[in-house]
């Protein structure tokens, strides 16, 4: 279910970078009263629009609630040199109005 997120980045790379990603979430992703998002990536793309762009020393990360109406948001980035997240860059809130994520 890898196919449904949307990476940008160098094609032959997207394997490995969504695999990177996933180990840092089940790593570091249980954000206690902020959700709980140690999951594989295919579980989490049932429930959320997942967006990976690679950058030079980090992968940049958004999940978007694919609930009606939600709003609800959450973007980090995943370190390429431990594949650890920066929790600096951990934003999670609700987006109102909520974008528009297709069908």
């Amino acid at each position: 279910m890898t196919d449904s997120i949307e990476y940008t980045g160098r094609t032959k790379d997207r394997k490995s970078a969504i695999a990177s990603v996933e180990q840092a979430l089940m790593r570091h992703g249980d954000w206690g009263s902020y959700g709980d998002f140690s999951r594989p990536l295919n579980e989490l793309s049932g429930e959320y629009k997942i967006t990976i762009a690679e950058l030079p020393d980090s992968f940049s990360v958004t999940l978007i609630s694919t609930a009606p109406n939600s709003g609800f948001e959450v973007a980090f980035s995943v370190l390429k040199k431990d594949l650890s997240i920066d929790l600096h860059s951990v934003v999670i809130g609700v987006d109102f109005p909520p974008p528009d994520i297709g069908e």
